[in-house]
């Protein structure tokens, strides 16, 4: 591959790589470097052009046994490494008795006694981590392949996963904010507003979502800690109710267990 352009500024910087992987495939990918963000971020694109290939045969660019992915190799200096993942509603360790490829939902830690690195993901098929040549791998693409658009980013950190803020850096990387553009029109806004605000920062929101005429607030507890928990909204006037997984009232202690998943009624 080389690389075609670079942009510059007091604020970020942009570069950007294209070339071929074998015979039929086109790769670019633009890693972004932004102040004020901890992260690094590549975003990677590959699809088949069949400049060299027979057309509708789009060939294979990875397989069982040669896979496509980001490779990243972790210093003896970190020490012993712990691994970390993000799976739905839940955060747990990996242990290197279960398959060597595993899937990792928006980020998968790797952290030292003292720091540690989190790769963050959108749109990629799992991971891999080679625990006596410590060496991890974020898999791309293995098969057959049409195209590919992912995006990855590289996050160092001091202390373990909770301490660096990891869990929240990778939602907002495997969640990014969209802007929608909304023609002029008269109406009020208030200056702000904010549906609820939650407490601890232990706790993830997972969904935000109406039934049955009413407006409902799921969370779960990822960090592993008992805690008091507190929904409520700056200017008051929200009434949460406990509901369970089917929306009926149920009794609730105010207290969220390690790794519980929890659904609230707001009204207000």
């Amino acid at each position: 591959g080389q690389v075609r352009s670079m942009q510059a500024h007091a604020v970020s910087a942009r570069v950007c790589e294209e070339g071929r992987v074998g015979p039929t495939y086109c790769y670019q990918m633009n890693y972004r470097f932004v102040n004020g963000i901890p992260y690094i971020a590549c975003d990677i694109a590959i699809w088949a052009d069949f400049r060299d290939g027979e057309p509708g045969a789009p060939g294979v660019i990875g397989s069982s046994g040669r896979k496509l992915g980001a490779e990243l190799c972790l210093p003896q200096a970190m020490g012993p490494i712990s691994c970390v993942r993000k799976q739905p509603f839940l955060v747990w360790p990996y242990t290197p008795d279960i398959d060597p490829v595993f899937a990792g939902l928006y980020w998968v830690d790797f952290s030292g006694p003292r720091s540690g690195v989190a790769l963050l993901n959108r749109g990629t098929i799992g991971h891999k981590w080679d625990v006596d040549g410590r060496q991890v791998s974020n898999i791309l693409a293995t098969g057959p392949l049409s195209d590919l658009q992912a995006s990855l980013g590289l996050l160092p950190h001091d202390g373990a996963w909770l301490e660096g803020g990891v869990h929240q850096a990778g939602l907002r990387f495997g969640h990014p904010l969209y802007c929608v553009y909304e023609p002029s029109h008269p109406g009020k806004l208030p200056r702000q507003f904010q549906l609820c605000r939650i407490a601890p920062d232990t706790v993830t929101v997972s969904s935000v979502f109406c039934a049955r005429g009413k407006s409902y607030l799921r969370l779960f507890e990822h960090a592993g800690r008992s805690s008091l928990l507190k929904v409520d909204r700056p200017d008051g006037g929200l009434v949460t109710r406990p509901v369970n997984l089917r929306l009926e009232p149920i009794d609730r202690e105010p207290t969220v267990r390690a790794h519980q998943i929890v659904t609230l009624e707001l009204d207000g």
